[in-house]
């Protein structure tokens, strides 16, 4: 799952996730959610061993590989992809 354009990215990004995956935690930082679609615009994405951390404005937020199915620059570009799901 590692893709080497993501050890770390810093700027606005978007993170599209999968239907079941859980948006509640994310009450707390600064971000939008439209359908399946997190939106950050301000933060990093790391990616770290076992998993991805995300940051809006420094606060840390997270899901596990299994819910996100791709992370987008600012520009639409793809930084990963889950090449696990196929649709």
């Amino acid at each position: 799952m590692a893709n080497p354009k993501l050890s770390f990215y810093q700027g606005p990004y978007t993170v599209e996730l999968q239907p079941d995956a859980e948006k509640d935690h994310l009450s707390s930082v600064s971000v939008t959610i439209n359908g399946n679609t997190v939106s950050v615009p301000r933060g990093t994405v790391q990616q770290v061993m076992g998993g991805i951390q995300f940051y809006a404005d420094h606060k840390p937020f997270s899901w596990g590989y299994k819910f996100i199915r791709c992370i987008g620059d600012a520009k639409g570009e793809i930084l990963w992809q889950n090449w696990n799901i196929k649709d």
